[in-house]
């Protein structure tokens, strides 16, 4: 399961020499989806050999939202598991 954390809690995630699963957990808030930012990325991306920045870049000319991915509308909350989140 992927995580999502603040900059300055990536510090204290790596830390091999702490392990304080209280301390971990508190580190597990839902993400705000308004604040994500989908979008196509190149052919490249489907390979784990290719590690190169272009695989973190955006296509040219493609700026899209999370829902514009979808053949069909969703509720970004029910696609989160976040209640009351917009």
């Amino acid at each position: 399961m992927p995580v999502i954390l603040w900059p300055e809690d990536e510090d204290l995630w790596l830390d091999r020499e702490k392990y304080d699963p209280d301390l971990f957990q508190s580190l597990l808030i839902p993400f705000d989806p308004g604040r994500m930012r989908a979008y196509p990325v190149p052919k490249i991306v489907g390979s784990p050999k290719n590690d190169f920045p272009e695989c973190i870049e955006g296509l040219r000319g493609s700026s899209r939202n999370l829902l514009s991915f979808c053949r069909r509308p969703i509720l970004v909350q029910a696609f989160f598991n976040i209640r009351g989140a917009v």
